[in-house]
């Protein structure tokens, strides 16, 4: 009975890892198709899983992998987060953006439990405050016409839609599962700030590693984070540690104990090895888990995708609207608005890591991951649009070195 099953996962593997050179095959080959990569890779999924062809599904070794994308993803949005950005009014406006998010919401999620039947309040209400940084970066800078401000703005308000649901998010998790689960939590941040703390004491150190490894063949410094984050999926499958805070905690490390120089070429090192291979897993592997079946066989779960994508441009772009309103003109702010609303990664971790905690029904699930895609499709790209004509953005911006003064 055992040759069977273990002849079913590898062939499991091997049509996953076509679909994996697939999903990079079309936009290649299509590069006029507006079609996002995790989008695509989640459509695949669903489509060669069980709730589609069922020519693949999930075991073991995918669900390790898949628990390593997840992290990387995570890890590449910590990265990305610009702490010389969340400073002054970009800081204010953006926590007073996010709590007025979260309080909108609020509303919205009860609305829809109440009047839909849909989902969890509180992972729904979560799930509706989260920002895609990580989708936003690539976007900003392949725009040439943005006005001034613009892009510090989106990054300022994107982050904090990107740590504090992830922050949230886990101190949701060990309400669930306490004591345990808070006794892990408070462990984990206690670590955190350790490393934090050894990470600035030791800077020169880490520096001179940095200098003499990075290239060489044995890429030291890229496999000490590949090893930690591995480490941090079996100790997820032995303790229940939240993979997406500790991917984000993983790269603000990274991030504090590296120059621009080498943050950089690490950056590259870790983006290529997730976008190549860990994260597209993630995502089809996902996709593979969706309920797609149960919105085939209930029309009415189909109508609430799009009204979960405009609840998510209410809650995330309403407040960035009214609060810009002397920064920057009607345009530019229903630009920022729709940038801001953009979600999938976030959404899609929430949605797979409540399913398993019981918190969400499978369906609920898939309809969440569906509205989240949605964003992806449209926002992006009517948001260009809408930007077209705007002054051109310097280019210091984009990366954080503007100088202290500019900009409102």
């Amino acid at each position: 009975m055992a040759a069977p099953l273990n002849l079913a996962h590898n062939l499991s593997i091997v049509v996953v890892a076509l679909g994996l050179v697939l999903t990079a095959w079309i936009p290649a080959m299509l590069p006029w198709l507006p079609l996002p990569a995790g989008v695509l890779e989640m459509a695949l999924g669903a489509w060669i899983g069980p709730q589609g062809l069922h020519l693949a599904s999930v075991g073991p070794f995918l669900t390790n992998i898949s628990a390593i994308g997840m992290g990387m993803l995570f890890l590449v949005a910590g990265l990305e987060i610009q702490p010389e950005v969340l400073r002054g009014k970009p800081l204010q406006r953006a926590l007073m953006a996010w709590f007025a998010s979260a309080g909108l919401a609020v509303v919205v999620a009860l609305l829809l439990v109440s009047f839909a039947g849909f989902g969890n309040l509180q992972i729904v209400a979560l799930a509706l405050t989260t920002t895609a940084l990580g989708i936003l970066m690539p976007v900003l800078r392949d725009r040439t016409n943005l006005p001034e401000s613009y892009a510090r703005t989106l990054i300022s308000v994107a982050t904090l839609g990107e740590v504090a649901p992830t922050v949230i998010f886990s101190l949701l998790l060990a309400g669930q599962r306490a004591p345990e689960e808070a006794i892990i939590l408070v462990a984990f941040g206690a670590i955190s700030v350790l490393g934090f703390l050894l990470v600035r004491r030791h800077q020169s150190r880490w520096e001179e590693l940095f200098e003499h490894t990075m290239h060489r063949s044995a890429q030291l410094p890229t496999r000490l984070v590949v090893g930690s984050l591995i480490l941090m999926v079996v100790l997820n499958n032995v303790v229940q540690i939240n993979l997406a805070l500790g991917g984000l905690v993983l790269g603000l490390l990274v991030r504090e104990g590296t120059a621009h120089r080498h943050r950089l070429k690490i950056g590259e090192r870790l983006d290529g090895l997730g976008q190549a291979f860990a994260i597209p897993l993630f995502f089809i592997v996902s996709g593979m888990q969706l309920d797609v079946r149960a919105l085939a066989q209930a029309p009415s779960l189909w109508g609430l995708v799009p009204l979960l994508a405009v609840g998510m441009l209410l809650v995330r772009g309403l407040p960035v609207w009214l609060l810009l309103r002397k920064q920057l003109r009607p345009r530019s702010r229903l630009a920022l608005a729709l940038d801001n609303a953009t979600q999938l990664p976030l959404v899609v971790a929430i949605a797979v890591m409540a399913r398993q905690a019981g918190l969400l029904t499978p369906p609920d699930a898939t309809v969440l991951v569906a509205a989240a895609a949605l964003t992806v499709l449209l926002f992006p790209t009517l948001a260009t649009v809408l930007l077209e004509g705007d002054r051109p953005l310097a280019a210091a911006e984009l990366t954080g070195s503007a100088p202290p003064g500019s900009g409102p």
